[in-house]
Order: structure tokens, then C-alpha cells, then sequence
């Protein structure tokens, strides 16, 4: 997990460090083993360095458990935290999807907290990125082969 002082997240409209407050959620997400929290990622606006003193905090949680059982704890509230959770399986399956926000959190977010599967989901991106020709644009993704893939399986 990286250092309190060592990372960037901006800061609550009250002025509060939200590393500091998000790391201490962090702490308290993979302290309880019942979670099964594989990897934990800051992305958005606080992870590109854009933010607001009023953005949210978006957050990746990668665990065992359904997203309905992840505490939200005063520490969350105060940074706003705009909590995804995916199972493993799951993200990787988002990853296929292209789902936005699987695509974002390899491309820019900030590993908080890793169990060793992030390199994982790094590989498994690199392969989706190879198979669609994804690429990154000013405005999200655009998917070079996406006409071809059509073609190939027939689709209008």
C-alpha cells in the first residue's frame, strides 16, 4: 500500500487530505479476511491528478464478496467514495465488455492495495487492447477493429 505522504489524491472541500482518509478505508476493507479483497484501485479524476476539492473519490474494489456486503464507512462518506466492485472473474469478463469502467482502472487508476492479481488483469487488458486495436482518446476508448470483429461473426 503506498505511503500516506507519498500520494496525491487532492483534497475534501474541508481541506482533509483524501489520501489519508481513503488509505484508512483501505486498511479497514482488507483487514476483514470475510472480504476476500483482491486489489484495490483510485481512478478518475483523483487518480489523473484532475481533481476538484468537491470530486468524488472513484474506487475499485476487486474481492471475493458482493459488492452489497463492502462497508461504506465515515471515511468513504467524507471523500465521497463512489464505489465499483467487481468479483475477479468478473473483472476480467468486464474487460471483454469493454466495460468502461475495467478500461479506465487498468489504464490510469492507482493500486492501493494489491493481492498479486492486478499483473493478472494488466495481462488479461493487454490482450483485450491486442484483439479490438483498443485505443485511447481524448473523449474514452475507440475500437479499430470493431468492424472487422463484426464482419468475422456476421453481425450487421
Amino acid at each position: 500500500m503506498p505511503e500516506e505522504g507519498g500520494l496525491d489524491l487532492g483534497i475534501t472541500p474541508e481541506g482533509e487530505q483524501v489520501s489519508e482518509l481513503l488509505l484508512a478505508y483501505v486498511r479497514e476493507l482488507t483487514s476483514d479476511e470475510r472480504l476476500g479483497v483482491r486489489t484495490v484501485v483510485v481512478m478518475g479524476s483523483r487518480a489523473r491528478g484532475t481533481w476538484k476539492p468537491w470530486s468524488d473519490t472513484d474506487l475499485l474494489v476487486i474481492a471475493q464478496a458482493p459488492a452489497g456486503e463492502l462497508p461504506y464507512t465515515r471515511e468513504a462518506a467524507r471523500i465521497n467514495v463512489e464505489l465499483r466492485a467487481y468479483r475477479p472473474d468478473e473483472f476480467l469478463k468486464a474487460l471483454w465488455r469493454l466495460d468502461l469502467t475495467a478500461l479506465e482502472a487498468v489504464h490510469h487508476g492507482i493500486v492501493l492495495y494489491d493481492d498479486g492479481f492486478w499483473p493478472e488483469a494488466r495481462r488479461e487488458f493487454e490482450r483485450v487492447r491486442a484483439f479490438y486495436g483498443l485505443v485511447r482518446e481524448e473523449l474514452g476508448w475507440r475500437a479499430k477493429r470493431w468492424r472487422e470483429i463484426c464482419e468475422e461473426l456476421g453481425l450487421p
